[in-house]
């Protein structure tokens, strides 16, 4: 895998200091997740149990699902952890422009801090949603309400007061990233970023000439 991130902590796009606690929790959900992935591709979705995934990862049931509510939750936890990350850059800036160009530098610098790890898990899950209906629902459902989340934080802007512009803005910015992380699964040699930037520019150019 060609490397295509800034180096840097495993944890870049999460807080920026991790207590002691938090490091062993973000280190187990990702453990639990990645067990999950690899069940799930090798067995099936729906044959695999909450009980192998624990079992698997030698926590207990109750464990799982302290860290998740569901299957589906740990087979998306790098899409969950992204669009986290991307709620608290939006809630970090004390004012978001409610603009493509700042919505693609904002969504480029976290693209820019996902890790090879991450880049692995998401091969393997697009590869499990294209053929798992359950998971292909859970993921449709998470973009969802990654643009409406999106959405809410430009609408709190000043100049979010045009509310179809807002939705414009935000489920866009989010259908760039899934383009963006789906072309990076068919050709992993790219780097991740101008892979971003040039699905931007596409845009762009079909925007001026319809």
């Amino acid at each position: 895998m060609a490397a295509q991130t800034r180096s840097g902590t495993a944890s870049a796009n999460r807080a920026p200091a991790e207590s002691l606690r938090e490091r062993r929790r973000r280190q187990t959900t990702d453990e639990i997740s990645a067990v999950a992935l690899r069940l799930f591709d090798a067995r099936g979705f729906s044959e695999t149990t909450v009980d192998d995934i624990a079992s698997e990862a030698g926590v207990s049931r109750a464990t799982f699902f302290r860290y998740f509510r569901s299957k589906e939750e740990a087979a998306l936890h790098e899409l969950i952890d992204l669009s986290g990350a991307m709620d608290r850059r939006s809630r970090a800036s004390s004012a978001v422009a409610p603009t493509l160009p700042a919505l693609t530098e904002c969504t480029a610098d976290l693209l820019a801090r996902v890790t090879p790890q991450q880049m692995a898990h998401y091969a393997v899950l697009r590869k499990l949603i294209e053929r798992e209906d359950a998971l292909r629902q859970a993921a449709d459902a998470h973009a969802h309400a990654l643009a409406e989340r999106i959405r809410s934080r430009l609408l709190a802007t000043e100049q979010g007061h045009d509310r179809l512009a807002t939705r414009v803005l935000a489920e866009t910015t989010v259908a760039l990233l899934q383009a963006t992380l789906d072309e990076w699964v068919d050709s992993p040699e790219s780097d991740l970023v101008a892979l971003y930037r040039d699905a931007v520019e596409r845009l762009r150019r079909c925007a001026a000439h319809p």
